[in-house]
């Protein structure tokens, strides 16, 4: 399944772009996509773990849930929040 990741802010800087392209293995959960979205990139990574995620119907707090859908959002903590 191909979930678009956004990057916002700090997370965009790191990446170098404001968005990527995943290819999730069946039964992918939100944490591995993430893990996918950042492999090879560790300033990403380290940020990634800081970052709120924001799918479809509003936030996601537990990143062990199915990958279901067709967009992630990468929100790093902004103004020290």
């Amino acid at each position: 399944m191909d979930i678009k990741v956004k990057f916002f802010a700090a997370a965009a800087a790191a990446a170098g772009t404001q968005e990527t392209l995943v290819q999730a293995p069946e039964g992918a959960s939100v944490a591995d996509v993430i893990a996918l979205a950042t492999a090879g990139n560790e300033q990403l990574g380290k940020l990634a773990a800081f970052c709120a995620v924001l799918g479809p119907d509003g936030f996601i707090r537990d990143r062990s849930v199915p990958a279901t859908m067709p967009q992630l959002e990468l929100l790093p903590p902004f103004a020290g929040g």
